[in-house]
């Protein structure tokens, strides 16, 4: 893993990598095999002119490369990488499912030790062809879109909405990475919406959430899991399907939570008079990229339907295949569909959204395929509880500990008494049950808003007169009450409630999150989000006599014994038959 020099020719699909004068900074790179490959090619886009003076700039990179500047000035585009440490390339040493992840074997490689470009820890690069390896090359459909999206905001100088749109497998997130990526050459940030809960890009699962975003995205989801979201809600699912009501509720906050930053942009450059780039027209606009979900049948085209009247986008990305045109397409009345309710709503008179029909992709025969949509959930998942707040990166970049397992790391302690309330998603679960239900499980960590910001709770607790005696968690059961209100709340992360004292009334906590972050944390909701296997286990990885010294048969929640017998195993539905009546 190596990291790219700003630089204003250059371009890794699917992204040019932003640039602006006098400024020189490092952006990661990751590129495993779980996706489609990036790849470094010259960009035949105009680039904006650049008056840097090129030897400053080679002595504040690196006195060593001050006596090549002579032979540096004769390339157009200079490609500097330096190697740095993240932690995240420790993820396959402890994980033997991803092994190998930002690697090939010796086998795949030709000639390795001939090219001085192999000298680089953390790059390897593909120079031949090589079978089960494909580069993400972008369709010329996507740019051609993007092109004339950003041509067209360039003169009218409104924020474009663009919502993202088709089946499942066709590129949605692809393109999403590949148009932020390209609007911050024109724009300072960039706003993005996660509504596919199932495959999200900078949370867990289970979450919908609004992202500003500055710098490019360089990398799968598991390589950038945000910690500080501007606004995120738990869904506590990996389909929308079963609260379909609260998932578009909290998708009318995130919209509003937008336009509220939009609108404060405004303000704070109106007020910024030492900016150089004021007179820049794009300088306080937050353009939004708006991703949503692959599920187009049934109750999903109508939640997408639905969602797309709230968003109310200047301009829809529709994805169409070209292979089994019947599973993988929209509706031909969808267009339509869109036009009419964007046109008939009240809250502004708009024209109707631009139709930017966009060719999908499919990577078929490729390394990532042996990495199904579960596998990158638990990806993203174990990376985000094994992240730390410090990093040998830019600052806001996230660093990495897999030496310490999360079994063998010192949690947190939450007292239930000075939570507003404890929320189970999709169960009916007792008052007396409560507590083994939240016992090692994936909560959702939530907090009050005002205003569009987080607060700290201003419950009053009398800790003195409940020290004596038990006190129950203020329990609202999805039977009788909805889930915690999405104009009120916001999810600050998630967390894993590793045990249970009851009587301290304390809640042990493993997360990521800060303690300045934590101490905002005024509610837990369970969803039905599972914990990867890999995030239950030492570094012996279950080959051992047990966990952290501990027996197998006083482990709790994991064992040895195979599952026999009925109702041994999960039920699985399977979704892959037809009804005689559907053939």
């Amino acid at each position: 893993m190596g990291s790219v020099l700003s630089s204003s020719n250059n371009s890794i699909v699917p992204t040019t990598i932003p640039s602006t004068p006098l400024t020189l900074s490092f952006h990661p790179v990751f590129s495993p095999k779980t996706h489609s490959l990036l790849m470094i090619t010259p960009s035949v886009k105009q680039a904006k002119p650049r008056v840097s003076d090129f030897q400053t700039t080679i002595d504040h990179l690196d006195k060593r490369l001050s006596p090549m500047a002579s032979r540096l000035k004769q390339f157009e585009t200079i490609l500097i990488m330096k190697d740095v440490t993240t932690g995240l390339e420790e993820l396959e040493d402890l994980y033997p499912s991803y092994k190998s992840l930002f690697e090939f074997s010796r086998m795949t490689k030709k000639d390795e030790t001939i090219l001085p470009i192999n000298s680089l820890k953390g790059f390897h690069p593909i120079l031949n062809a090589t079978t089960g390896v494909r580069a993400l090359k972008t369709p010329m459909s996507w740019d051609n879109e993007i092109d004339q999206l950003i041509h067209r905001s360039s003169l009218d100088h409104k924020p474009i909405i663009s919502l993202v749109c088709g089946s499942k497998n066709l590129g949605k997130s692809s393109l999403s990475r590949h148009l932020v990526n390209r609007l911050l050459n024109n724009y300072k940030r960039v706003a993005f919406i996660e509504t596919d809960v199932g495959q999200t890009e900078f949370t867990p699962s289970g979450m919908v959430s609004l992202h500003i975003l500055s710098s490019p995205i360089l990398g799968p989801p598991f390589t950038h899991q945000n910690t500080t979201p501007v606004r995120s809600f738990f869904i506590g699912s990996s389909s929308a399907q079963k609260d379909p009501a609260y998932y578009l509720e909290c998708i009318e906050e995130l919209m509003a939570t937008w336009k509220f930053e939009c609108n404060n942009s405004h303000t704070n450059m109106d007020d910024d008079d030492n900016d150089d780039d004021n007179d820049d027209d794009n300088s306080g606009i937050i353009p939004l990229v708006f991703n949503t979900h692959g599920w187009i049948k049934g109750l999903g085209y109508d939640l997408l339907l639905s969602i797309t009247k709230k968003v109310q986008p200047t301009d829809v990305f529709a994805f169409y295949s070209r292979q089994n045109s019947n599973a993988h397409n929209l509706p031909p009345t969808f267009a339509n569909s869109v036009s009419m309710i964007c046109c008939d709503t009240d809250q502004s008179p708009s024209s109707s959204p631009v139709m930017r029909h966009v060719q999908g992709t499919t990577m078929n025969g490729t390394l990532s395929d042996r990495y199904d949509a579960s596998n990158l959930r638990a990806l993203a998942m174990i990376s985000y509880f094994h992240q730390t707040p410090s990093s040998t990166l830019s600052p806001g970049q996230p660093g990495w500990d897999f030496e310490t397992r999360l079994v063998e790391r010192v949690p947190w302690t939450l007292d239930w008494r000075h939570l507003k309330g404890v929320w189970i998603l999709f169960e009916e679960v007792t008052t007396r049950q409560l507590l083994y239900s939240l016992n090692g499980s994936v909560v959702g960590l939530i907090g009050d808003v005002v205003d569009y910001k987080p607060v700290e709770s201003q419950r009053s607790v009398d800790l003195a007169t409940q020290e004596q005696s038990l006190v129950s968690p203020a329990y609202f059961d999805s039977l009788n009450y909805p889930p915690p209100p999405p104009s009120k709340t916001t999810c600050h992360g998630l967390g894993i409630i590793r045990a249970i004292d009851p009587s301290k009334h304390a809640l042990l906590l493993l997360t990521p999150l800060p303690l300045d972050t934590l101490k905002l944390v005024s509610g837990i909701v369970k969803g039905d989000l599972e914990l990867p296997i890999q995030c239950m286990l030492d570094e012996k990885m279950g080959s051992g006599p047990g966990i952290c010294g501990v027996p197998w048969n006083m482990t709790p929640y994991v064992t040895t014994e195979a599952r026999e017998g009925a109702g041994g195993d999960s039920l699985r539905v399977r979704r892959n038959l037809m009804r005689r009546g559907q053939l």
